[in-house]
């Protein structure tokens, strides 16, 4: 009922107002399917490519509020999408309907997600009442936990190649101070630990990048926003950490042949050819380093960048889509979840994408003749109680689903 109550609010405060999602437009991380299609993870939710058209869908459609969360994003080998959420595991075949598996990944805080070599999935779930676990599926297997429980909590998964790498950390407490490790496992149940040694406010760690057994970390720290962060490069070989960096948000990195590059949310995109020294490549901004089409591509800063989504090459920065192609709702069958619920969020995404959503304009937008469109009409805006009805619809359905699907247990991996 909490969680019924808390989407109806959701619903209501957007299309009651026509609110828009508080935090500035971006892009979060992107994946490409065999086909060549591409799922998006974005701050209003998803975004899809499919044969060269762009659409967008709603993070309500998996009951997120896009104001609080960003939502982790994997495909599995099938093209499945699997996104962890403070609410658990969503997976969607279509990004139109979305299911959550019986057991704990629909009870916990999923806080990544990560595609292994053979197109499985592992997910890290942290939980209140008990220790975080890890969690595995195969592409046609159901979900199993993987190994103990864990003595500290999950900040990350990276895979490089078949070895699974992550972050783990356990916060400052009356026991002693932080304390962040790094561990690699071949199989996800046997991991090596290797304890990063903090300076000052730090107290957690973000994997940037792995290849061969060496590892690129941020360090978090509490001093700041625009403060420099270090940036760590370990080896696997000597078992050691160095400092090779230092920079404000740091969200990301990717090698390709022309060496490791890393992207920061506020300073720009850096180089670096062996891993160790870096130089600025381009004054642009964002939040994840992806393969598309063959190519290295990078989600921008919109709001200071010439697009939202570019290949990046060390001579060039090539748009490859901006927030004005996405100008409508993706497609779906009537009775999904998108379907149901994305369309009380038009004018909120609207605002997002900075064009109008299906024909529904931004909030405040001129009509051309002197007035403004703040008051659009009922059947564009999706009435509160059309798109309430159907987020509570969507809710029940889920509840169903969860109930009959919680008589097959899940089984403890070997």
């Amino acid at each position: 009922m909490t969680r019924c109550l808390a989407a109806l609010a959701l619903v209501a405060s957007t299309a009651s107002s026509a609110r828009a999602h508080a935090r500035p437009a971006a892009l979060t991380t992107a994946h490409q399917r065999a086909d060549g299609s591409l799922v998006l993870g974005a701050t209003w939710g998803l975004a899809f490519r499919d044969a060269g058209e762009w659409s967008l869908g709603c993070a309500a459609a998996f009951a997120v509020d896009a104001d609080e969360e960003d939502a982790q994003v994997a495909l599995d080998g099938a093209g499945t999408i699997v996104l962890g959420t403070f609410d658990g595991l969503f997976e969607s075949t279509d990004g139109c309907t979305f299911s959550q598996p019986a057991g704990p990944l629909a009870e916990s805080w999923v806080v990544d997600v990560v595609t292994d070599p053979e197109g499985g999935v592992y997910a890290a779930a942290t939980r209140v009442a008990a220790p975080d676990q890890l969690f595995h599926r195969t592409v046609d297997g159901p979900w199993e936990s993987v190994g103990d429980p864990l003595d500290a909590l999950v900040a990350q998964l990276l895979m490089d190649g078949s070895t699974l790498w992550r972050v783990l950390f356990l916060p400052r407490s009356a026991e002693g101070p932080p304390q962040v490790f790094l561990e690699r496992s071949d199989d996800g149940v046997a991991f090596d630990r290797y304890e990063v040694a903090l300076e000052g406010t730090e107290y957690s760690a973000t994997l940037l990048a792995a290849r061969d057994g060496e590892v690129h970390l941020v360090v978090r720290h509490f001093d700041g926003e625009a403060e420099p962060e270090r940036v760590l490069r370990f080896d696997v070989t000597t078992e050691t950490f160095e400092q090779v960096h230092a920079a404000a948000q740091l969200e990301v990195g990717a090698w390709t042949d022309d060496g490791l590059w890393v992207i920061s949310r506020l300073e720009g995109l850096d180089l670096s050819p062996d891993g160790r020294t870096f130089e600025r490549a381009h004054d642009v901004a964002g939040r994840c380093l992806v393969t598309i089409d063959g190519s290295l591509a990078a989600c921008l800063d919109p709001a200071r960048d010439p697009a939202l989504l570019a290949h990046v090459t060390r001579e060039a920065v090539a748009p490859i889509v901006h927030l004005a192609d996405f100008d409508s709702l993706r497609a779906c069958p009537a009775e999904s979840d998108a379907a149901l619920v994305c369309p009380a969020f038009r004018e909120a995404l609207a605002e997002d994408v900075e064009v109008p959503v299906d024909g529904v304009p931004p909030p405040g937008t001129s009509t051309g003749g002197g007035g403004c469109a703040c008051a659009i009409s009922t059947r564009e805006r999706a009435p509160l109680t059309e798109g309430a009805f159907g987020l509570v619809l969507l809710l029940a359905q889920r509840r169903r689903r969860r109930t009959k699907a919680s008589a097959a247990p899940m089984s403890a991996k070997p």
